[in-house]
């Protein structure tokens, strides 16, 4: 038994010098054929005490003649080179891993028990396949980042492609199949492979643009922002028909993956030019983020929803946004207020008493400081209606906290409601002045 594996492991080696150094591509593909030979010698020995040891080194040295073979059609000196081997090494481990997980368990009543012996084997070849997937990356960044090009010939792309494609939907059947769970997860815990899916789709499309650059030329460059929201309300709505026929498996990470998904254009719009208007991607991030607040009755993303709301101001043709903020605080910041104090009112009976002040003192504060800074920041003498404007939203305020006896929160809006008097009283008297005085007055002396 010793001698055999001595010799099989001689065979290898072998084999794997004469692969990176014959330029005669018939001696490199019998030297394979020799290598995947010894899988059947390994099986054949498999018996008695050492049975399964046996059966567990069929399966390996089966996973390394694969790869062997594959390498055995590069040409040396031209197409053998890491790019290519990397390729190749990640196919050959996801075309095993598949075949040893789904193909053999449907055979023969012997390969059965090879493929019970070579169950824990599957998920070690599925890693070797994504670290090989990795580095395949890594190399095509690198070779991007020199010399704008990845050396790669079209069927190593379509190789790529396959494999990861291939591995995505492996980790969807070990996520949704019954009995295809290599780790035996909980059903909460098989949420991962559903992540993993989605982490694998990501670096295929990270593939595609590093080998393919020309396909997200013209249209796609122009209008990108507008297709990942696309994947995105896709996947939200994908999630929603999922939790409705009870697959939580797949309903949980898909909602949180499009629930996410927006922030990429909110935040990479500054980066990478579009055609698209950065008001028009906050209304679909709004809608988004406020069909799940009612779909999932969330105050969260009744919240994140708010800067949609405001998507008429967010109009900036030379992207001033900054010189804006400061200009005029109040429209920036009095709508998402809104937004909030709507949302927590929506959902007041999940919130304390305690919690529901807090909103309304936040939004209150925000309503007033920022009507405030904007009659500082502008002036009464160029915009004289800001004093009755900041009076105005003080009344309103004061009407809507007396029903609910909230005496601190009043206190708050008659003292800026109050401001706008001294305003008035130390400003030149104008047309707006007097009757915003006078008006000021009149509804202290009523309350």
């Amino acid at each position: 038994m010793p001698c055999n594996l001595t010799l099989i492991t001689g065979v290898i080696v072998l084999t794997t010098l004469l692969e990176i150094t014959s330029h005669q591509v018939s001696q490199r593909v019998l030297a394979a054929q020799a290598t995947l030979a010894q899988v059947i010698s390994l099986a054949l020995l498999a018996r008695g005490d050492r049975r399964g040891v046996l059966q567990m080194s069929a399966l390996q040295v089966g996973a390394i003649g694969a790869v062997l073979f594959g390498w055995a059609w590069l040409e040396v000196g031209t197409t053998l080179t890491v790019l290519h081997a990397l390729i190749i090494f990640a196919g050959a481990m996801a075309s095993v891993a598949a075949i040893y997980g789904f193909g053999l368990g449907k055979t023969a009543q012997r390969v059965k028990r090879l493929a019970g012996a070579g169950a824990p084997l599957d998920a070690w070849l599925a890693a070797l396949s994504a670290a090989a997937l990795v580095a395949i990356l890594a190399v095509e960044i690198y070779q991007f980042s020199q010399v704008g090009v990845v050396h790669i010939a079209w069927p190593a792309i379509l190789a790529v492609a396959v494999t990861l494609a291939g591995l995505s939907l492996a980790a969807l059947a070990a996520a949704i199949l019954p009995g295809r769970d290599p780790l035996g997860l909980s059903p909460r815990g098989r949420q991962l492979y559903v992540y993993a899916a989605e982490i694998i789709l990501a670096l295929l499309f990270v593939h595609i643009r590093l080998t393919m650059p020309w396909l997200f030329s013209g249209w796609f460059q122009q209008f990108w922002p507008i297709v990942v929201m696309a994947i995105a309300f896709g996947g939200v709505g994908f999630a929603e028909l999922c939790r409705r026929y009870k697959q939580d498996v797949l309903a949980e990470p898909l909602a949180n993956t499009g629930a996410l998904l927006p922030v990429l254009p909110v935040l990479g719009y500054w980066a990478a030019d579009s055609q698209v208007h950065y008001s028009l991607l906050l209304v679909l991030v709004g809608v988004l983020y406020a069909g799940l607040s009612v779909a999932r009755r969330s105050f969260g993303f009744g919240v994140l929803a708010a800067p949609g709301g405001q998507w008429r101001i967010v109009v900036f043709p030379q992207r001033s946004i900054w010189i804006r903020i400061l200009a005029h605080p109040q429209v920036w910041l009095i709508p998402p207020a809104l937004c909030v104090l709507a949302a927590a009112y929506l959902n007041r009976a999940q919130l304390s008493d305690a919690q529901m002040t807090a909103v309304r003192y936040f939004t209150s504060m925000a309503i007033y400081i920022s009507s405030t800074a904007d009659i500082f920041l502008n002036g009464v003498a160029r915009a004289p209606w800001l004093p009755l404007v900041l009076a105005g939203i003080s009344v309103l305020g004061i009407l809507a906290e007396l029903p609910c006896g909230c005496a601190r929160s009043c206190s708050w809006e008659l003292a800026f409601w109050c401001w706008p008097c001294s305003r008035s009283s130390i400003t030149p008297p104008s047309t707006w002045s007097r009757p915003g005085f006078g008006g000021s007055a009149a509804s202290a002396w009523a309350f």
